[in-house]
């Protein structure tokens, strides 16, 4: 690549997201109501499912001066032993992993976050719990919330594979320091998220993870500006599932796992998808409940 093209980056990412989100909302006249909309700004959910937004052109002063570098990725154990009260483990932290309840006779769940949410959301904390109340899990909140806080949504979507990597790496601490069987792990991440997922897994180098899940895996950028190396695909996991709430939008709508999920057809023509600010939803509520109901795969 020569020298002073990775300076072009932001500006053609950001191009090809503003075409992708204009040719998908040209005929929902938010354009027509909202000033720049699908051009330099749109309306994307947070963890919450709350319309907030996202700035398609430029990045974050902060990040690029490197200021989020010194943000630690904070990785959350519950247990039945300690359901509410998270213990908090680092990559290489020895001592604290060996005071926590952590065991690796356990299958060993880990959920994590997308834009502008995380561990601490409701929708992550409700998953939680609903493991926990199913079945006696290691399950470990994986929190990126610096990385993905920025409005200025170049930033989360590059942090992705950092942030998988380091996933990966502690993966594979948990692995060395406890003997901890990597078909025993499932990672499941939604939107942004479901890409960290399928990082951490292509980054462990202790074995393939038993399970990744991906929640409507985020598509804006990531379908132009990285491959299957850099996103969540079918050779990240053992087995790999997903489900599309919001596709060809927000969420990937082609296949990515081994089995693909598409409620009301996967796309952001069913109720509350995408772009309006009145009613958003997630199909991470909708994910809780099944898994917990159907008692299937773990």
């Amino acid at each position: 690549m020569p020298v002073g093209t990775l300076s072009y980056i932001p500006l053609l990412l950001a191009a090809v997201i503003q075409y992708n989100v204009k040719s998908e909302v040209s005929n929902s006249g938010l354009r027509s109501k909202y000033d720049g909309y699908g051009e330099e700004w749109i309306f994307m959910p947070d963890g919450n499912g709350k319309p907030q937004v996202a700035v398609l052109k430029g990045v974050d002063d902060n990040e690029a001066r490197g200021v989020f570098d010194s943000f630690p990725i904070t990785y959350i154990l519950y247990t039945r032993d300690g359901p509410e009260k998270g213990e908090n483990l680092y990559t290489n932290d020895t001592e604290a992993l060996k005071n926590s309840n952590f065991s690796p006779s356990r299958k060993t769940k880990l959920i994590t976050h997308g834009w502008k949410s995380s561990a601490f959301t409701s929708s992550i904390v409700n998953m939680k719990s609903a493991y926990l109340s199913h079945d006696d899990y290691n399950v470990i909140l994986v929190d990126w919330e610096p990385l993905a806080a920025s409005t200025f949504y170049l930033g989360p979507m590059k942090n992705t594979d950092r942030v998988g990597k380091d996933a990966g790496k502690f993966i594979d601490f948990l692995v060395t320091e406890t003997g901890l069987k990597t078909q025993d792990v499932h990672f499941l991440g939604h939107s942004l998220g479901a890409h960290v997922a399928g990082n951490a897994g292509a980054a462990t180098f202790s074995g393939k993870l038993g399970r990744v899940t991906g929640l409507d895996p985020a598509l804006p950028g990531i379908h132009i500006f990285t491959t299957e190396e850099g996103r969540l695909d079918a050779s990240d996991a053992e087995f790999v599932d997903i489900i599309h709430s919001c596709g060809g939008v927000l969420g990937f709508l082609q296949p990515l796992g081994q089995v693909d999920f598409y409620p009301n057809g996967g796309t952001a023509v069913q109720p509350g998808c995408c772009c309006i600010p009145e009613v958003m939803v997630m199909d991470v509520p909708i994910f809780t409940s099944l898994r917990v109901l159907t008692r299937r795969r773990d």
